[in-house]
């Protein structure tokens, strides 16, 4: 199994060039993050997670008109009319017929097949839905922030290294130089050594692009504005990255966990409730609907025959109406409708299996990766010691004369490559591990 040796066999090689970044940390101030703070950073800001959470919202204005379908609704209208013309009274007397109404009405649902309940459990589901979309959206995101942050990790070693080689090479261009000056050394050593020289710049130009596109993509997940992520850095990973980390014999712990806890499921299995509901509510259809309208109204006369406005307008007439309607045939409708919301059932409970297999395919796939990763970390942990020997011989017989400059450059390449692929491999298995320990129900951390 892996052990604190593994991670610690790259420790000289970072520390030689440490001081360098410290230095350029004193000039440059950075803001330093954690993974940990991105997440929180894009739990707040994201723009999925803001959109996700707006369906919650909206969840919430459904329930409450749910909820008001079992209220009476009240309503207040009225209207005049102006004269037009003139009336004759009993009387002879010329009157105008002008004329105002007022009328306060209700309507309350007494019975219509339970379908308010139904709307508003259906409502309820709706919302847990929602609520379950944002932490889908969450899990989305910090998988993705942990790529990211883990690459931008990856690209800093890889500069290290880079830095490493370029300074170990300018020395040895000093000291074939100073061979060469004094005759002990042919003029293609140094030829040799000087290309070395400036293929290692050339590396290191690159690593660094590397390092700034990595940031630059990290930066972008987060929204990070100009400034914020001119000045944004990771911090470190621990030294103790591999420590304690072993791979469980199979998936199923992760699938399990996965498949019983993981939001995707629970929105299936959401999905499925809504679909059933779906149904009853075109069944209830069939049933007979039982409202009652109570209500009342005042009228008002502009006719000096009748009596004044106060005494016109405070004569209230109530009034109230039962009503019942019942669903005898409208053409298939009703039938085409609860035929259709049980074709949603079907399709629901095949997505929740579709889901499911998705889910515990990504798994599956996650450990596998997992496992794979930790064997080729292993063996390119093993390349990388037989290559540093290799270069540790090299550079004796290099410094004896026993071997060519341009043999020398051939085992610093090999011990460049071994270095690079321990490294690449080592962030592989690490960023592998940690999804699986994710589908495990741990958190996301370094």
């Amino acid at each position: 199994m892996l052990h604190k040796l593994h991670l610690l066999r790259f420790m000289p090689l970072i520390g030689m060039v440490v001081t360098c970044f410290t230095l350029q940390a004193q000039e440059e101030p950075k803001d330093i993050w954690t993974l940990e703070r991105c997440l929180e950073h894009a739990l707040e800001h994201n723009i999925q997670i803001q959109q996700a959470e707006l369906g919650i919202a909206q969840g919430e204005l459904t329930k409450l008109a749910a909820v008001g379908a079992f209220l009476p609704n009240v309503n207040l209208s009225s209207f005049y009319s102006p004269p037009v013309g003139t009336l004759i009274g009993e009387n002879g007397i010329s009157a105008s017929g002008g004329r105002a109404n007022v009328n306060l009405s209700s309507g309350l649902v007494l019975y219509n097949g339970w379908q308010n309940h139904l709307n508003l459990r259906r409502a309820k589901v709706g919302l847990e839905r929602a609520q379950s979309g944002v932490e889908v959206a969450q899990n989305n995101v910090a998988l993705q922030l942990a790529s990211a942050y883990l690459n931008v990790l990856f690209q800093k070693e890889f500069l290290r290294i880079a830095q490493f080689n370029q300074e170990a090479t300018g020395r040895q261009v000093d000291r074939v130089q100073k061979l060469v000056n004094a005759g002990a050394a042919a003029e293609s050593d140094l030829i040799d050594v000087l290309a070395q020289q400036a293929s290692d710049i050339s590396s290191t130009v690159s690593a660094e692009n590397g390092v700034t596109i990595a940031k630059l993509a990290l930066s972008q997940l987060l929204l990070l504005d100009g400034d914020e992520a001119e000045a944004m850095d990771v911090a470190p990973p621990s030294e103790d990255l591999l420590n304690g980390v072993e791979l469980p014999v199979t998936a199923e712990a992760a699938t399990s966990f996965a498949l019983q806890h993981f939001p995707e499921m629970k929105v299936a299995d959401l999905d499925i409730t809504d679909a059933y509901l779906a149904v009853d509510l075109a069944k209830a259809r069939r049933m007979p609907r039982v409202s009652v309208s109570p209500g009342a109204n005042s009228s008002y006369f502009d006719n000096p025959t009748l009596p004044s406005f106060g005494e016109q307008i405070s004569t209230i007439s109530p009034n109230i109406s039962l009503s019942m309607s019942v669903p005898i045939f409208n053409g298939f409708g009703i039938h085409t409708s609860v035929e259709r919301a049980k074709v949603g059932v079907l399709s629901a409970e095949l997505a929740k299996a579709q889901t499911a297999q998705t889910l515990a395919q990504t798994v599956e796939q996650a450990w596998a990766d997992a496992r794979a990763a930790e064997r080729t970390f292993e063996a390119n942990d093993r390349t990388l010691e037989a290559a540093s020997l290799a270069m540790t011989n090299a550079e004796a017989r290099f410094e004896a004369g026993a071997i060519s400059a341009l043999e020398y450059a051939d085992a610093r390449t090999r011990l460049d490559n071994a270095r690079i692929n321990a490294l690449r491999t080592q962030y592989d298995f690490v960023f592998k591990t940690r999804i699986l320990d994710f589908y495990l129900g741990k958190p996301l951390s370094l």
